[in-house]
């Protein structure tokens, strides 16, 4: 017999919007795995809990998910509180599907229930923004128009913040409050924490492919492989050894952070709480990635400035002491 992941009934989640606004992936993916994580409070109950969730969907336990065992499971729920048309039922398969190949696999299925897919969006605004904001300063001015400057990027940048990476917030919050309810609970923050740090970890990645012209540029490389095959892998290790890290202490730095958010000390957290923590440049930002043992998006960047600046130095002692001499020169000036 089959045991569906039974559908939460709160009037939050069952008395608001239409059947097909219920009906869409992004509802039923969140009420599916608000239903898979309760109760379960440390990674390794969250992750016995989706791989539970599969094992639902897997009926003749083959290791992915056919497109009949996910529309027979998902018909049993009309028991409940749903009913799916096909066309519902197929945008769900194809929702959750990612590859496309006609079955769904572990990985798909988690990220299909788990995935906060807004914290991407989160990190390329946030980017944006302190990119244009570092063009703003570096304006070569004098005396009284350079402080002017330096105030008027400084207003700049909160009201960036303000009209861009809030609302952006906003969307993050939504999607990771699964059960809807307008607070994140003990077992949606792990998934919250969880998706923050490989989101993180992924744009830092992104960021060594995105800075490599600037670092040669700017450090004027002459060897320009020795960037990519040495340089660019110590990079990816720091980012790697965090992860790493993070992974083998989760439970405990997940705890942290919570904490660290948690400031009225009520057990969840709601968006005025979770919001400081990823605004850049406040004490609660450095704090929650303190908590987390994470470098910010800034930190990463600095770390990989440092090692592309130094393997530049070192670089041109050996090929051209000549260009190295000049430029030393050309620094000292400057300062």
């Amino acid at each position: 017999s089959i045991t569906p992941p039974a559908f939460p009934t709160s009037p939050a989640m069952g008395s608001a919007g239409s059947v097909a606004d219920k009906n869409s992936p992004d509802r039923v993916s969140k009420e599916l795995c608000s239903s898979a994580i309760q109760g379960a409070h440390t990674r390794a109950q969250e992750e016995e809990a989706l791989r539970e969730a599969f094992r639902t969907f897997d009926r003749d336990g083959n290791g992915e998910i056919s497109k009949k065992e996910f529309t027979m499971v998902l018909t049993h729920l009309t028991k409940l509180n749903r009913k799916f048309s096909q066309e519902q039922l197929e945008n769900l398969f194809d929702a959750a599907d990612k590859d496309k190949d006609g079955a769904i696999q572990y990985e798909e299925l988690v990220a299909w229930l788990c995935d906060t897919p807004c914290f991407s969006q989160y990190f390329r605004e946030l980017d944006l923004i302190q990119r244009e904001y570092v063009k703003m300063v570096e304006t070569k001015q004098k005396g009284d128009e350079h402080v002017k400057t330096e105030e008027q990027s400084t207003e700049w940048y909160a009201t960036q913040i303000d009209q861009r990476l809030k609302p952006v917030l906003k969307q993050v919050f939504h999607s990771a409050d699964k059960d809807q309810n307008g607070v994140l609970s003990e077992e949606e923050s792990i998934l919250f924490f969880k998706n923050y740090v490989d989101k993180l970890a992924d744009y830092a990645r992104s960021t060594i492919k995105a800075e490599k012209r600037t670092w040669i540029h700017d450090n004027h490389w002459l060897d320009k492989s020795a960037l990519k095959q040495k340089l660019m892998p110590s990079m990816e290790e720091i980012i790697q050894k965090e992860l790493d890290n993070y992974e083998a202490h989760a439970d405990e730095r997940n705890k942290d952070a919570f904490k660290v958010m948690d400031r009225n000390k009520d057990g969840k957290l709601v968006m005025e709480e979770v919001e400081p923590c990823l605004i850049p440049g406040t004490y609660r930002y450095r704090e929650f990635h303190k908590a987390l043992k994470m470098s910010t998006p800034e930190a990463f960047k600095d770390a990989f400035d440092q090692i592309a600046a130094k393997g530049a130095r070192e670089g041109r002692r050996k090929s051209d002491p000549k260009i190295q001499l000049l430029l030393d020169r050309k620094a000292a000036s400057a300062n």
